[in-house]
């Protein structure tokens, strides 16, 4: 019989997936560099590790971090959402736009001045 986690997609989330929107960045990074395999995992981890403790977050354990890369490369990892670029404003209530599938807030780009 298959485990819950496998049965139905991912499972619950990881200590990775659940650091604050702080970390987007480092998490998206650490997920390119994974992806691109031009560094080992114990090289990724460390320069991860940085990141956090530069933003002022606890590391995340080398056990753990594996487990995250290891099941993300194999599933797909969680989505992180990251702050918008410069120059792209979030919707706001006098201009409400939704995503017309999911609801989310869209992001309505401003036009240089």
């Amino acid at each position: 019989m298959a485990r819950r986690d496998e049965a139905d997609g991912r499972g619950a989330l990881g200590t990775v997936d659940m650091l604050p929107p702080l970390a987007d960045h480092a998490v998206i990074e650490a997920v390119a560099r994974l992806r691109d395999r031009r560094m080992t995992q114990k090289a990724i981890h460390a320069a991860f590790n940085v990141r956090l403790h530069a933003l002022g977050l606890e590391p995340i354990p080398r056990t753990t971090f594996y487990r995250w890369a290891k099941l993300g490369l194999a599933r797909g990892f969680a989505p992180r959402h990251p702050a918008p670029p410069a120059g792209v404003v979030p919707a706001t209530a006098s201009s409400p736009a939704c995503c017309p599938h999911c609801g989310a807030p869209l992001l309505i780009v401003a036009r240089p001045a």
